[in-house]
């Protein structure tokens, strides 16, 4: 519990500051109730259409309660949503996918078409695929992007070939080799997906419902066989009808032995003993077995578990359409599944992914920043337009904030961590809430649309970032062994993430400094000295947080690995912003560095962070070398190009600034 001492000095030492900033505003500019009601109305209607409301499923069944139901999926106990939603991204970049009829299929319904209607699910087109040249392998028209299992399914025949051309190195492959494995491994997570029930359709000579509806009898099966096997072990000649339940018998035990590897396939059965996977309510790491584990288990130990006959029914009656029997399938499940899921948390999950905060999240930013810039082009400032719009954004911001934060607080409970940042998804979300509190408070100081822009485009962006991370698998993986420390999550990781946002901050309004200066001519000396104000007031705050959150980081790596100091390309990077935030601070005191050069020095300063933040995680080496991804890759190049574009135009000499009077301040 050392981790809420933590916290417990964060509070003392900021809810004052906060409270103190709060209530002394810079601006006396009155907040009016009419506008607040007015934000927190366009909040509830945002967020109702964009998070909370009702997925519209093809079908009468009660899919929501199916939805629920506890699995365990690569490593960790989750809702089969979760399963669902984390293998179709993987698959298909989205949660959904079209039917041939044209309705939408969630992510839950596409999995109920694997398990219950496996060919009309082979003809879904959840592949993506880009690449011409792979397309062209695969014989696929090259005017689409999306394609179905079937369409693929010719294309491997010679594959192998092709596989045994590929560099031994990964690193050796070029674009199209690096496609052509990616939709390789697509294919294969599909394969193991769909055959976490049956085979699928890939045996032509086992139909798989028939296969499920075995599943109903199993137990009748393996005790006729075994009377079977033993009059044909002592010399009797065995009942010929009965012959044939052996028959049965050594032709699916192969396809189990297949469906038993817990390999990116959802596994269903809880443990025998519930004492050995719940422990006071929270989640252990004693393994579910998937269909194909139980059944053969069952074989050995004449009694099959009760949950596979229950998804049995539930298959089947998805097939059919039997609402009833569909049901009572779920609530069966859900009564043997009890005694070892926390299920409260189980249904947080389930929730928290049908609301999807994050995504109403970054919709209600990009909403407050549409809010801001039409006050600034509002041409009626005389009939208070202009602050209404502001007024209304900072209220609607306030709303965002909340559900932002209760994203957050849900993640932490569904994970049973104290800390919001566990991986570069959670600390792309953590940096957005951050800048979020921040850009309010700020607007609350200064009351002039700056703070709400600032939490608008950082939160928006953020949360973008998020959703392309959240592309690569379960956003809630299990801990890396580097990060796997209650209290230093919420140290040090919590710190040193801190540290990133007001840098982040500090950029964006050097972005604003520079674009208005250069470009318009209404950019006054009193809004050029707030924004250096505002700039320099952050850098020293990621200073501080900079600062703190790297001498705990090595307090913790002498804790864990036995050295404070390691050059590792992430302590590298942690340190490279303290240095280069006290260099600002110590160029702009001492007069080196006015306006423009501050801005340039704060624009390098955000490649620095970035750099920190993803770039040492792309290297592939030392102990916090986790998270890559191509895109992280491009995107990190991307933002370098465009921060070295603006500290050119910082550099533009003063007398094409449109806005020159600035620089007669400092």
């Amino acid at each position: 519990m050392g981790w809420i001492i933590s916290y417990i000095i964060l509070a003392i030492i900021a809810l004052p500051i906060l409270y103190y900033l709060w209530r002394h505003p810079v601006a006396q500019k009155p907040w009016r109730p009419i506008y607040a009601l007015a934000g927190f109305i366009l909040f509830g209607v945002l967020f109702y259409a964009f998070g909370l409301k009702p997925d519209n499923h093809p079908t009468d069944l009660d899919v929501e309660a199916f939805a629920e139901l506890p699995v365990q999926y690569e490593g960790r106990l989750m809702p089969v949503d979760t399963a669902a939603r984390t293998s179709l991204r993987l698959l298909r970049g989205r949660e959904t996918v079209e039917a041939p009829s044209g309705e939408r299929l969630f992510a839950i319904d596409w999995l109920l078409w694997t398990m219950a209607r496996p060919a009309d699910a082979a003809e879904l087109r959840v592949f993506r695929i880009d690449h011409p040249e792979v397309k062209s392998l695969f014989d696929l028209s090259e005017e689409r992007k999306y394609f179905s299992y079937a369409e693929l399914v010719p294309g491997l025949e010679g594959i192998d070939k092709v596989i045994g051309e590929l560099p031994p190195d990964p690193n050796d492959y070029s674009v199209y080799q690096q496609q052509l494995v990616k939709t390789l491994t697509a294919i294969e997570l599909y394969n193991n997906l769909s055959s976490s029930f049956h085979p699928g359709i890939n045996r032509p000579d086992i139909n798989p419902i028939d296969l499920v509806k075995l599943y109903q009898n199993w137990d009748d099966v393996l005790r006729v066989a075994a009377r079977v096997l033993s009059a044909s072990n002592s010399g009797e000649s065995p009942d010929p009808r009965d012959a044939r339940f052996l028959q049965i018998l050594r032709s699916v035990v192969p396809v189990f032995q297949v469906m038993a590897s817990p390999r990116e396939r959802i596994a269903v059965v809880p443990p025998a003993d519930p004492e050995a996977d719940l422990d006071h309510g929270t989640y252990s790491d004693a393994p579910w077995q998937t269909m194909g584990a139980a059944l053969l288990e069952a074989a050995q130990t004449a009694r099959t578990h009760p949950t596979v006959s229950d998804y049995a029914d539930l298959i089947l009656a998805y097939r059919d359409s039997d609402p009833e029997a569909f049901r009572a399938s779920v609530e069966s499940i859900q009564t043997t599944t009890s005694d070892f899921v926390s299920t409260r948390r189980i249904a947080l999950e389930e929730g928290f992914n049908r609301s999807a905060p994050f995504f109403s999240g970054s919709i209600i930013y990009l909403a407050c920043l549409l809010l801001i810039f039409a006050s600034w082009l509002s041409i009626n400032e005389k009939a208070g337009l202009p602050e209404a719009l502001r007024q209304t954004a900072f209220f609607l911001l306030i709303g965002g904030f909340l559900l932002h934060s209760g994203g957050l607080m849900a993640r932490m409970i569904i994970m049973e961590r104290p800390a919001p940042v566990t991986n570069l998804y959670s600390s792309a979300v953590f940096i957005g809430w951050a800048a979020c509190g921040l850009g309010l408070l700020l607007e609350q100081i200064y009351r002039n649309s700056f703070g709400v822009l600032i939490a608008g485009v950082v939160g928006f962006c953020t949360l973008i970032i998020a959703h392309g991370l959240g592309g690569s698998g379960d956003t809630m993986e299990a801990m890396r062994a580097v990060l796997d420390s209650n209290f230093w999550l919420a140290t040090h990781v919590v710190t040193i993430t801190l540290g990133y946002t007001p840098m982040f901050i500090a950029a964006l309004l050097a972005i604003v400094f520079i674009l208005r200066g250069l470009f318009t001519r209404g950019f006054s000396a009193a809004a050029s000295r707030s924004i250096i104000q505002m700039i320099y007031g952050t850098i020293g705050f990621a200073l501080i947080l900079s600062f703190i959150g790297t001498f705990l980081g090595g307090v913790w790596a002498d804790q864990s690995w036995g050295r404070f100091w390691g050059w590792d390309p992430k302590e590298n990077g942690a340190l490279m912003i303290v240095l280069w935030a006290a260099l600002i601070l110590h160029a702009r005191i001492a007069g080196v560095a006015r306006e423009r050069g501050l801005m340039v020095l704060t624009l390098f300063g955000s490649m620095i962070t970035a750099w920190s933040w993803f770039g040492t995680n792309q290297l592939g080496i030392g102990l916090h070398s986790y998270g890559f991804t191509d895109a992280g890759h491009f995107w990190l190049l991307v933002f370098w190009g465009s921060q070295l574009l603006l500290i050119g135009l910082a550099l533009v000499p003063v007398r094409f600034w449109r806005s020159q009077q600035i620089f007669n301040h400092s």
